[in-house]
């Protein structure tokens, strides 16, 4: 069941289909790490149902904007979206460390299950995914090794998007 819907996920990563607008406009939150402030936004759903969430980690450096365009793609999917820049990195307070990077992903857990988070987005937390761009991707993968909360995981690069078919192996 659960790589069914790795599959399908990543399927709705890849494909390629007109650029759908996001279901609402992206919300600036307060998310900190070791009281640094990061640069977040998130993208609620539209729903009045409990709807998965993605943590989208960006390459670096980061920017203003999500990764490719993702967020506002999985949002209009259906997906409440989680978007930030690293600490120490574009307009995030603090350091910028490979430890760090994995931190900033436990402080966006941590936001996600918290239960006002959880009340005012209607957040599954059985729905957590941690997708990552080029070095996000890098983070998400080290961050599933030290975090046992994390539970799915997608890393991929700007390569597969130019794709017109993926082919998936499982050994």
């Amino acid at each position: 069941m659960k790589t069914i819907r790795l599959i399908l996920l990543a399927n709705l990563l890849f494909s390629i289909h007109t650029i759908l607008f996001s279901q609402s406009y992206p919300e600036k939150i307060v998310l900190s790490d070791k009281n640094c402030k990061l640069d977040a936004k998130f993208y609620p759903t539209a729903k009045s149902n409990r709807s998965p969430a993605i943590v989208l980690l960006h390459g670096f450096p980061g920017n203003q904007a999500s990764p490719l365009g993702l967020a506002e793609k999985l949002n209009a999917e259906g997906f409440n979206v989680l978007v930030f820049n690293y600490q120490g990195s574009y307009q995030s307070e603090g350091n910028f460390s490979f430890d760090n990077c994995i931190e900033n992903v436990g402080a966006a857990l941590h936001f996600l299950k918290n239960p006002a988070s959880l009340e005012k987005y209607q957040i599954d937390t059985s729905g957590i995914y941690i997708c990552g761009y080029s070095f996000g991707g890098t983070i998400a993968l080290e961050s599933g090794i030290y975090n046992n909360e994390i539970k799915n995981i997608i890393s991929t690069s700007k390569y597969y998007f130019k794709c017109r078919s993926i082919k998936f192996c499982s050994n």
